[in-house]
C-alpha cells in the first residue's frame, strides 16, 4: 500500500463527516489483496473500530480483515464460520481465561514451548505478560522463577498469576515454603537473598533492558539483576525474556546464552496519536527555569480542556515533587473536573496521615499522584481506582510507566526527563505506548510538551555474560574465575590474591563497589581498639554513640548523603530514633513536621536578632528595623507539609526498607571478620538491622503491605496474627476468616473494601 493511500483512508476515518463507505472498504481490500501491507492495514482497521457505529453494514470486513492480519482477538464472534471456529481454537491460549493469542503472540510462544529460549522485545500492547501466564498455564514446568524490577510489578503479577494456585503455590516472600509445584515472583534482590537451594524447570525476567548499565538507572540494581541471571543460568538453561522497544542484543549474546532475540518493535495491537507542544527550554534560550516551566503548566492546561476533558488521562513527568505540583496546579483549577465529591478513601488518609495533605484532597476532585516513594498498598489502592474509573486523572513518574497495567486513552508527558536527565527514544516508545489498551481503547492519544527524542533505539548489552567493559567488578566476582576472560582475569585479581577480606564476603554484597568494603576493612583494622566499643554490640537498639558511630560509617563508605533524605550522621540517628519511639506514620510526619519548623524559626530569630544588631549599631529608628526584619522575613516560606510527607515515605520505603539495611549488613560482615582475625569479640547487626527494615515494628505489618493491605490496616488486625509464625499462616487466616475479619467493630466501610480487594487478589 502506497503511503498516501493510507493517509488518505486514514483522513476518511478521521473525518466525522465522511459516508462512503462502499468506495472506503473497497479501495482497503483491494489494497489489502494488493499488498497485504499489515502495519498499514492493522493501523486503519483499528482507527476504523473507533467510528463501530458508522460503520455497522461493514464489520464483518472489518472482522475478516482483523482474521487475516493474526490479530484473532479482535475477531467478532458472530462472524465465525466453521474454519474460523477451529482457526480461533488453534490459537485459544492455556490460560483460565482462554484468552485467544494473535499471530505474534502464538509464535512466540510456540518457540518456547518447542525448547527454544526466547527474548522478545515488542511494544507495550503486545501483550508480553500474557505469554508469561500461558507459560504458567500450560503447566508445563514444575517450578518456575519470575524476576520483576519492584515490588508493584511483583504484586500485579501475583494476581495475575493467582488463577493458578490450584497447581502451583504463588510465592513472593522468602519465608513461604515451597510445595510440589511454585511460582517464585521475586525481584533481583529477594532472589539474591534465598537462603536455601531451589529447584527450578524456567525463568523469565521481565524488563530485561535493565540488565545494561546505562538502561538500569541504578548501577547498583542492574549489577544485582545480572548476578541474578547468573546464578539463574546455573540452576536452569530453559528461558523467556522480555522488554520493549530496543534495537538488538550487542554480538554474542545470543549465543552464549542458546537464545533466539525476536524483534517485533512496530507490532502493535493499538493506535497511537502522536502530537508535539514544543516549549522553548532554559538551555535554548535565556528563559529562566520558572518560566519554562510556566510554559509547560499553560500548555498542559490547554491540552486538559481541548483534548481530554471527562476521559481517563495520565500525565507523566520527571520526578515525585514535579508530580505533587502538578496535582496541585489541577486542583486549584477544578472546574476542568467534577466538583468536590467526599469520598472514604480520602477521609481514611487524612485521618492516618495528615489533614492537609495534598493526595486525600486531589481524590476528592477526581485526580491523584503515584510515585514510588508512596506506601506500596497505598499505590496499588490508587492505580485500581484510576482503572475503576474512580480517579480520571494520574499524575505519575517513571515508576507507574514501567510495566504496572492502566487503561488510559490519554497519555500527556508534561516532561522529557527523568530527574534532571533527558529521555531518550527507548524510554519515550515505553511512556507512549502506555496510551490505549487491546480490546478496551483502539487508538490512544500521546500528548508532548516537548519534541521527540533523536537518539535510536539501543543495542543492549547483558555485562555478565559479555565481560564488556560495561561489567563492574562486583557483577565480574560473580562469573567463575576459570569463565574470565585474561584481560578481566588480570582486573580481578587483587581481589583474589588479597587477604583482608574474603571473595566469599565480597560476592556476598553484590551491587557495592567491592572498594568500598575494602576502605572500610583497612579504616576498622586500623582502628580496632579505639572503635571496638563502638561496633562489639548486638542489641535490636544499639546506644547513642554506638548509633552515631553506624550512621557515620555510613556516610563516609556508602554515600547516604546521595539519598537526599538524610543530610548527617546526626540526622540519620534522629530519623532511626523517630522510628524506634514514633510507631506510625502520622507520629512521624508530625515529629519531621515540627522539626522542620523549629529549625525555620531558629532561622528566622538569628537573622532577625542580626539584622537588629547591625541596624541598631547604624543607629536607625524601631520603625526602620522593623520594617528591615519584616521585609527578611517575607523570605521565609512556611513549612510544606507535602514535601515533609515526601521525606518521611522517601526515607521509609527508599532508604530505611531497602539501601540502608543493605549498607549495615555489609558493615556488619567486614567488622566481623576483621575483628576475628584480630582476637577481638564482634558485634552482630543482624536483629537491629532486621527491625530497622521492619520499621521496628512487626514484620507482618510490611508483608502485608506487599499484599495490598495498609500498615494503618494491618495495625488494627494484627491481634488476629499473633499466635502465627509465617506468613503463610496468615494468608491462610485471611482468606478463611474473612468474614469475621470484617466484622472487626474497629474496621470503618472503607477498610472492610479494602481487606476485600487485598483477599480477592491472593
Amino acid at each position: 500500500m502506497k503511503e498516501s493511500t493510507y493517509k488518505n483512508l486514514i483522513c476518511n476515518i478521521e473525518n466525522d463527516d465522511f459516508r462512503s463507505w462502499d468506495q472506503f472498504f473497497i479501495t482497503l481490500v483491494s489494497e489489502f489483496n494488493r499488498s497485504q501491507s499489515s502495519k498499514f492495514i492493522r493501523e486503519i482497521l483499528f482507527r476504523l473500530m473507533v467510528r463501530k457505529k458508522d460503520i455497522n453494514d461493514y464489520l464483518h470486513i472489518v472482522s475478516e480483515l482483523f482474521n487475516e492480519v493474526g490479530l484473532f482477538p479482535y475477531v467478532e464472534k458472530d462472524y465465525k464460520d466453521l474454519r474460523k471456529s477451529v482457526q480461533h481454537e488453534f490459537f485459544k491460549s492455556p490460560t483460565k481465561r482462554g484468552y485467544t493469542f494473535h499471530i505474534k503472540q502464538l509464535e512466540v510462544f510456540t518457540r518456547i514451548m518447542n525448547g527454544e529460549n526466547v527474548i522478545l522485545s515488542a511494544p507495550t500492547s503486545f501483550g508480553k505478560s500474557l505469554i508469561i501466564e500461558a507459560i504458567v498455564g500450560s503447566r508445563e514446568f514444575n517450578n518456575i522463577m519470575v524476576i520483576v524490577p519492584s515490588i508493584a510489578l511483583m504484586d500485579e503479577a501475583r494476581h495475575n498469576l493467582s488463577a493458578y494456585k490450584d497447581t502451583y503455590k504463588i510465592i513472593t516472600q522468602l519465608s513461604q515454603s515451597p510445595s510440589e509445584k511454585n511460582v517464585y515472583i521475586f525481584t533481583q534482590e529477594r532472589f539474591l537473598d534465598l537462603s536455601n537451594d531451589i529447584d527450578l524447570d524456567f525463568f523469565i525476567i521481565d524488563e530485561f533492558y535493565k540488565l545494561h548499565p546505562t538502561m538500569s538507572g541504578d548501577i547498583e540494581r542492574c549489577s544485582r539483576l545480572n548476578s541474578c541471571l547468573q546464578k539463574l543460568l546455573t540452576i536452569t538453561q530453559r528461558f523467556y525474556m522480555c522488554g520493549p522497544n530496543i534495537k538488538g542484543l550487542e554480538e554474542h549474546i545470543e549465543n552464549k546464552l542458546n537464545c533466539k532475540l525476536i524483534t517485533l518493535n512496530d507490532y502493535a495491537t493499538v493506535s497511537t496519536n502522536l502530537e508535539f507542544f514544543p516549549v522553548i527550554s532554559s538551555q535554548e534560550s535565556n528563559v529562566t527555569g520558572s518560566e519554562e516551566e510556566n510554559r509547560r503548566k499553560k500548555k498542559l492546561f490547554e491540552i486538559l480542556e481541548t483534548k481530554c476533558k471527562g476521559e481517563q488521562t495520565i500525565i507523566f513527568c520527571k520526578s515525585p515533587k514535579m508530580a505533587q505540583n502538578i496535582t496541585s496546579w489541577i486542583v486549584e483549577k477544578n472546574n476542568i473536573f467534577n466538583e468536590k465529591e467526599e469520598s472514604s478513601f480520602s477521609s481514611w488518609l487524612k485521618y492516618n496521615y495528615h489533614e492537609d495533605w495534598l493526595l486525600p484532597k486531589a481524590i476528592e476532585h477526581g485526580i491523584a499522584f503515584h510515585h514510588g516513594k508512596l506506601p506500596r498498598a497505598l499505590s496499588s489502592i490508587i492505580v485500581d481506582n484510576f482503572s475503576k474509573k474512580l480517579i480520571k486523572v494520574l499524575v505519575c513518574t517513571s515508576t507507574l510507566i514501567e510495566g504496572v497495567n492502566t487503561n488510559a486513552k490519554n497519555i500527556i508527558m508534561f516532561d522529557t526527563k527523568i530527574n534532571d536527565s533527558d529521555i531518550d527514544l527507548f524510554t519515550f516508545n515505553n511512556i507512549a505506548g502506555r496510551s490505549g489498551r487491546m480490546l478496551q481503547h483502539f487508538v490512544g492519544n500521546v500528548y508532548v510538551i516537548g519534541r521527540m527524542p533523536a537518539k535510536e533505539l539501543p543495542n543492549i548489552d547483558i555485562p555478565i555474560i559479555t565481560q564488556s567493559e560495561n561489567a563492574t567488578d562486583s557483577m565480574l566476582l560473580d562469573v567463575p574465575e576459570s569463565n574470565l576472560t585474561v584481560n578481566n582475569a588480570e582486573k580481578l585479581a587483587r581481589y583474589y590474591q588479597q587477604e583482608l577480606l574474603p571473595v566469599e564476603l565480597l560476592r556476598k554484597h553484590n551491587g557495592i563497589d567491592p572498594e568500598r568494603l575494602f576502605e572500610l576493612a583497612k579504616d576498622i583494622e586500623s582502628h580496632c581498639s579505639s572503635w571496638h566499643p563502638l561496633m562489639a554490640w548486638n542489641s535490636n537498639k544499639p546506644n547513642r554513640e554506638q548509633l552515631l558511630h553506624l550512621c557515620e560509617l555510613v556516610f563516609k563508605y556508602f554515600n547516604a548523603r546521595s539519598s537526599n533524605v538524610t543530610h548527617s550522621p546526626k540526622h540519620l540517628r534522629t530519623q532511626i530514633y523517630n522510628l524506634i519511639y514514633k510507631k506510625s506514620d502520622k507520629e512521624q510526619i508530625e515529629a519531621l513536621y515540627k522539626y522542620e519548623f523549629e529549625i525555620k524559626e531558629a532561622k528566622k530569630s538569628d537573622a532577625a536578632n542580626s539584622i537588629r544588631e547591625k541596624e541598631e549599631e547604624l543607629g536607625s529608628s524601631e520603625e526602620d528595623i522593623q520594617k528591615k526584619i519584616d521585609k527578611r522575613m517575607n523570605r521565609y516560606v512556611p513549612v510544606d507539609i507535602d514535601k515533609v510527607i515526601l521525606n518521611v515515605f522517601d526515607f521509609k520505603r527508599s532508604f530505611i526498607g531497602f539501601r540502608l539495611p543493605r549498607m549495615i549488613s555489609a558493615i556488619n560482615d567486614v567488622q566481623k571478620h576483621i575483628f576475628r582475625n584480630y582476637g577481638y569479640s564482634q558485634g552482630d547487626y543482624s536483629l537491629f538491622s532486621h527491625e530497622l527494615e521492619a520499621f521496628f515494628d512487626s514484620p507482618i505489618l510490611q508483608t502485608l503491605e506487599e499484599f495490598g493491605i495498609p500498615t494503618p490496616l494491618g495495625k488494627k488486625l494484627r491481634n488476629s496474627f499473633k499466635s502465627f509464625k509465617s506468613i503463610d499462616d496468615v494468608l491462610d487466616e485471611l482468606i478463611t476468616s474473612n468474614d469475621k475479619l470484617k466484622n472487626r467493630k474497629n474496621l470503618i466501610e472503607f477498610e472492610k473494601m479494602v481487606l476485600d480487594r487485598a483477599i480477592s487478589r491472593l
